[in-house]
C-alpha cells in the first residue's frame, strides 16, 4: 500500500514524499536485506522518536 496513507495500493505515490513499497524494496536491495528488515528499522526508529 502507499505506506503513508494506507490505501492498500502498493506502488501508488499520491503526493511527493509518500513512501511506497518500491522504495522499501530499493532500500533493502541496496543493503542486501529483505524488505521486512528496513520496515523493522523504521518501526524501531519511530519508537525512539516518540520518546
Amino acid at each position: 500500500m502507499c505506506l503513508t496513507c494506507g490505501c492498500k495500493m502498493p506502488n501508488d505515490r499520491h503526493k511527493p514524499g509518500d513512501i511506497i513499497w518500491e522504495d522499501i524494496e530499493k532500500a533493502a536491495k541496496n543493503w542486501e536485506l529483505s524488505p521486512a528488515e528496513p520496515l523493522h528499522h523504521l518501526d524501531e526508529a519511530a519508537k525512539l522518536v516518540k520518546k
